[in-house]
């Protein structure tokens, strides 16, 4: 990247966004912390919508539903491969309603 004058060589603290990874996302799930796991999903969202190929936001609906599973939320998990599969077969993705309907299949065994 191309520094110009005055401008610092590392970026200042205060403007380092603050990122929610994954993990933190489930920690946040599984104690309650829905603000968090809202954060993360906005964070996400906003890369999602970037996908040139409009497949973003089915795959965060996928992710979210992963999340979901491994923090006990079965019911809400396949809800959100429903959203997926919806999406999904809107954009002719037959490779990712394979891939929902294997997740859900998984989810509902438990």
């Amino acid at each position: 990247m191309e520094r110009f004058p005055g401008q610092p060589s590392e970026p200042l603290e205060h403007d380092l966004a603050f990122e929610v990874t994954k993990e933190k996302a489930l920690e946040a799930l599984q104690s309650g912390n829905m603000e968090l796991v809202r954060s993360w999903y906005d964070q996400e969202a906003a890369i999602a919508d970037l996908d040139p190929t409009g497949r973003g936001r089915t795959l965060l609906a996928i992710e979210l539903a992963k999340l979901q599973h491994a923090a006990g939320y079965d019911d809400e998990a396949v809800s959100s491969l429903d959203d997926a599969a919806y999406d999904a077969v809107g954009q002719g993705g037959e490779d990712l309603l394979v891939q929902i309907f294997h997740l859900k299949a998984e989810f509902q065994k438990r």
